[in-house]
């Protein structure tokens, strides 16, 4: 298995009704496990494959990557083998920003991509980020804008021994955001859902709404009640939502 993939739901035959893998890529500072718990929410329809980045988790001993080309390049590389129709991406904040990446560069190599980009909590690329650069600040710094702006899950911050050792992998992922140099291209040519939610100080609806322009397919757009990590706390309407526009693809709405 190639080492950026985990495969958390293989409980159904590959192409077996209708079967769509969903390839699902994490905030800064978070790992695979941020997803295990969609295989028993979502229908067997859905086989998630939760991508684990260097840095976290089973990867620990590794270096994270700060650069968002090198990273790209590496996840097509190694997982090209993996993207067989049908499937699609879904990326949470820094993870949006690489799963977009990602598709672009599948279609610029004439590859087959993603049959939907879901895009959650993460500003529309080409809008700068309002916030001074974090990456290159002290700990003390960096951990007191992040709690300020609800920028990793509130619950580590009452595990300072963990946090301490995430440090570098925060500072990696806040690195590989904030050199991120968005190109302009030719729209996406696939649909794009997007997802935030609606007491996000740090991404609000306004920095949503832009997503619209990098595609020339369907478009739909979706806040659940709650902040950057909605996606805990409102789960189960945001997967309903996933679910939807996985399977159903007629009569594209906002």
């Amino acid at each position: 298995m190639p080492p950026y993939a985990v495969w958390t739901n293989g409980l159904v035959p590959r192409g077996a009704g209708g079967l769509i893998r969903l390839f699902c890529l994490p905030p800064a500072g978070g790992g695979a496990s941020a997803y295990w718990s969609w295989i028993a929410k979502l229908r067997p329809e859905i086989e998630i494959w939760a991508l684990q980045l260097p840095g976290r988790e089973s990867r620990w001993g590794e270096p994270a990557q700060s650069h968002m080309a090198s990273l790209v390049s590496s996840l097509v590389e190694d997982l090209e083998s993996l993207f067989v129709p049908p499937f699609a991406f879904f990326g949470h904040s820094m993870g949006a920003l690489i799963a977009f990446e990602l598709t672009h560069e599948l279609q610029r190599r004439g590859k087959p991509g993603p049959m939907r980009l879901l895009v959650s909590a993460a500003r529309a690329p080409q809008i700068p980020d309002p916030e001074e650069p974090l990456h290159a600040r002290s700990d003390e710094e960096i951990l007191s804008a992040l709690r300020r702006l609800d920028g990793i899950p509130k619950q580590l911050f009452e595990h300072a021994e963990v946090l301490q050792l995430l440090l570098p992998t925060i500072r990696a992922d806040l690195q590989l955001c904030e050199t991120y140099e968005f190109c302009e291209r030719a729209p996406l040519e696939c649909p794009i859902s997007v997802f935030g939610g609606d007491q996000d100080v740090k991404v609000p609806r306004v920095f949503l709404e832009p997503w619209r322009y990098h595609t020339t397919q369907g478009f739909r757009l979706r806040t659940f009640p709650g902040g950057h990590f909605y996606l805990t706390s409102a789960s189960t309407e945001l997967l309903d939502a996933v679910l939807q526009d996985l399977t159903v693809h007629e009569g594209e709405t906002e």
